[in-house]
């Protein structure tokens, strides 16, 4: 079997070494930055399953996944849901999991009614693209309202309440075509300026209720989608619970680890699944 993955940054990569003892499948990558519309069909034609290494895929590259939909992994469902901020919280809570309050806000009025409806301080968000602390802007008192508009708006932005916290941590799962899934354990994620700098395993001092509801929650969510592949939930951690942050479609930075620290690695899983 030829597996292709849209994208030949560091995840593509390892996802690639991850299975090269396997004579049975090959892989190739796809540079998104050296795109064209032919050199993408071509690519696809070549392959007999198609997966990527980043949601953050263009949406012109999406609209020509749609008629070859039957051969990627995870599902165009799942990349266009992940994609989105605000599908993405409709598809966790529709899944059982808590999140933050949040609304969808499309001008400055809306960012307006989102501080009277969430209260303050909220996180503003572009729906899609941003990451790494990029697209965002937090909203401390009500005449921060028409900054954050002028340096993020003109677009459809997601508002949410803030979550008091004490740590962010992931897990992440792999679920194969059978509905088979494996769960490792659980990471403690340290960010600085919105970038995620390291992941500490095992997550210290994880109550056995948490780590289950986390299990509990990623299982949810990838059933609900009939996910084929590897799944990050990050989470916040709060006295009362686990608190959704965000979701991404594929192997994470917080699953590095698994590579020597588990008997399969999320990337490995991935490729097999």
């Amino acid at each position: 079997m030829k597996i292709g993955i849209l994208g030949n940054g560091q995840l593509g990569q390892m996802a690639m070494d991850s299975i090269q003892d396997l004579t049975d499948l090959e892989v190739s990558l796809y540079d998104l930055r050296n795109h064209s519309d032919e050199a993408l069909d071509a690519f696809i034609a070549s392959v007999d399953r198609v997966s990527y290494e980043t949601e953050n895929i263009p949406a012109h590259i999406v609209a020509r996944l749609e008629g070859v939909a039957d051969k990627l992994y995870p599902s165009l469902k799942a990349l266009k849901t992940f994609q989105n901020r605000l599908l993405e919280k409709n598809a966790l809570r529709a899944a059982g999991i808590a999140t933050a309050d949040f609304c969808a806000v499309n001008s400055l009025e809306d960012v307006k009614n989102a501080v009277a409806q969430l209260g303050l301080p909220i996180v503003l968000k572009t729906t899609t693209e941003g990451y790494d602390g990029k697209g965002q802007f937090v909203l401390r008192s009500a005449a921060d309202a028409e900054p954050a508009w002028q340096a993020i708006g003109n677009r459809e932005l997601i508002a949410e309440a803030f979550v008091t916290f004490t740590r962010e941590t992931s897990v992440i799962a792999s679920r194969d075509v059978n509905g088979n899934m494996v769960i490792w354990p659980m990471t403690e994620n340290v960010h600085h300026e919105g970038i995620l700098r390291y992941s500490l395993y095992p997550c210290a001092g994880l109550s056995e209720a948490k780590a289950q509801q986390a299990q509990n929650y990623i299982r949810q969510l990838a059933d609900s989608l009939d996910y084929v592949g590897t799944i990050t939930l990050e989470l916040f951690e709060t006295a009362d619970g686990l608190v959704a942050n965000e979701v991404a479609p594929r192997v994470h930075n917080s699953g590095h680890w698994s590579i020597e620290g588990a008997e399969t690695s999320q990337f490995r899983n991935h490729m097999l699944a």
